[in-house]
């Protein structure tokens, strides 16, 4: 039922992830909500932080954050069914989502740098699909979202000022 493979290449990051040539946008819109890079990953990588960070204001931030790719989540979803496509949890190369994607970093400073960079990768992303559509109810989600994704930038930064460099046992 889902796995229709298609033709996959290594993608630009380096990062051993495959990518199909031709993701049609629901395939692109399901890969930024369960690709290895996508919406649940984050969701899961910083549940995952917020539960073993002591620091309370770390802690805040993380479950913030984490709320807000649930959000997105939700709202890239929501654009798959209003294309008549199910929000499945499969990427976009019809692949199931798998928890082996979360980041289970354990050393604050280090996962904050991560952070930092994921979300970095979540704005060219989604600026990628923006770029190959013409859909502006679509492009306005999408921008949206990559507003949220500044500022989680800028709160991980401010809390990395902010951090030893001890890991969490």
């Amino acid at each position: 039922m889902f796995k229709k493979k298609r033709q996959l290449n290594k993608c630009s990051y380096g990062c051993g992830c495959h990518i199909s040539q031709s993701l049609s946008i629901a395939d692109k819109l399901r890969e930024s909500i369960n690709g290895k890079h996508g919406e649940l990953a984050g969701l899961f990588t910083y549940m995952f932080q917020h539960f073993i960070s002591k620091d309370e204001k770390l802690k805040d931030a993380l479950l913030e954050i984490a709320e807000d790719e649930m959000e997105h989540i939700e709202e890239l979803s929501h654009l798959l069914v209003s294309m008549g496509e199910m929000p499945y949890f499969i990427d976009g190369n019809r692949d199931f989502y798998t928890t082996k994607w979360v980041n289970y970093e354990n050393e604050p400073r280090l996962f904050l740098e991560q952070n930092i960079e994921a979300e970095k990768r979540a704005i060219k992303d989604y600026m990628d699909i923006i770029e190959s559509i013409h859909d502006k109810k679509i492009i306005e989600v999408l921008l949206s979202i990559i507003n949220d994704e500044k500022e989680h930038i800028e709160i991980f930064e401010r809390l990395l000022a902010t951090v030893s460099g001890n890991k969490i046992n």
